[in-house]
């Protein structure tokens, strides 16, 4: 199992590696644009940063298209972009609560309504907060602070298709909030073949008078569901990990020989008692983001704890 998990993290590694050096290429791009005043470029290039990774140095760098330029403001409002930079901010300063260059941005975005409406309330706030940064008070903070409203925190839901070489159909639901979340998943292969007869050891338990001969066709059941804690490590990368049941059934078909005439008298089916088994399943997986809503995910499930049967998993994860 720990070696399955290893090469996991070795197959999302050169993902996360490029999207690093994406990074920087397009930083880079994005202030060459801001050199040649070209600011419409200049906010494709940072937009980009933005919608999948809170960087400082892009909020930086698009606030101050949105303060240079009065027609790129409508573009930057109207593509939510100035929101998502609001919300990068919060989430920024409530990560390190002694970041001045990030709270020096907050009243700027709220004295001028950036991403936002013009709040003298909030941006009193900030500007409280950098003062008690650079001279906090001997005793206690000023009683007459007016403390920001408490945010509630959101969560985003999300569902999606989930298959594993045993269960290839499937599907994956489950709620992501600021660093926890949760998932429920359910997989199966369609099959669901009654059986009336125990097939072991070569031999088919209950028949009474007569044998049975084996008519050559085998059917798997297989069914599991298991649910789980998902972690985010990054914005842009996920890992999931949970436990539940698994089915498996392999059953086969038999015609019935009559033990006076010798001749069919029907047509069975019997489980396969020494490989079939019902025990826990364990997933991991690694999800990680694919478009602005849409994320991938690849990981490996454990079934039958007694014999250890690993098996891939793949999947597409929508969030709405």
């Amino acid at each position: 199992m720990k070696r399955k998990c290893i090469i996991l993290l070795f197959l999302l590694t050169p993902f996360l590696v490029k999207a690093q050096i994406q990074k920087e290429y397009y930083s880079e791009k994005g202030d060459e644009a801001i050199r040649m005043l070209d600011y419409s470029a200049a906010k494709m290039w940072f937009q980009e940063i933005v919608s999948v990774i809170c960087d400082p140095h892009s909020i930086s760098q698009l606030t101050f298209i949105w303060l240079a330029d009065d027609s790129m403001r409508i573009q930057l409002d109207r593509g939510n972009i100035s929101v998502r930079c609001l919300s990068c901010l919060d989430e920024l300063v409530r990560k390190n609560f002694r970041d001045t260059a990030t709270i020096n941005m907050l009243i700027t975005y709220y004295t001028h309504g950036i991403g936002t409406e013009k709040d003298e309330d909030m941006a009193a706030y900030w500007k409280g907060r950098l003062d008690d940064i650079k001279s906090p008070p001997a005793i206690s903070p000023r009683p007459d602070r007016t403390k920001p409203p408490i945010e509630k925190t959101k969560m985003d839901f999300f569902a999606g298709y989930s298959a594993n070489l045993l269960a290839p159909y499937g599907v994956i639901v489950g709620g992501v909030g600021r660093s926890v979340g949760w998932y429920l998943r359910f997989r199966s292969n369609l099959s669901f073949q009654n059986f009336s007869h125990l097939y072991k050891d070569k031999e088919v338990a209950g028949l009474g008078n007569g044998f049975a001969q084996y008519l050559d066709k085998r059917i798997i059941n297989t069914w599991t569901g298991t649910g789980g804690i998902i972690i985010k490590a990054d914005p842009s990368f996920l890992i999931s990990f949970g436990a539940g049941y698994c089915s498996h059934e392999v059953i086969y078909q038999f015609q019935k020989i009559g033990a006076i005439e010798a001749v069919p008298v029907g047509v069975f089916w019997a489980k396969d008692v020494s490989n079939s088994f019902y025990n826990v399943a364990l997933d991991l997986d690694g999800i990680f983001k694919l478009g602005k809503q849409v994320y991938g995910s690849i990981g490996c499930s454990l079934f039958n704890i007694e014999q250890v049967k690993v098996y891939a998993n793949a999947g597409i994860i929508i969030f709405f």
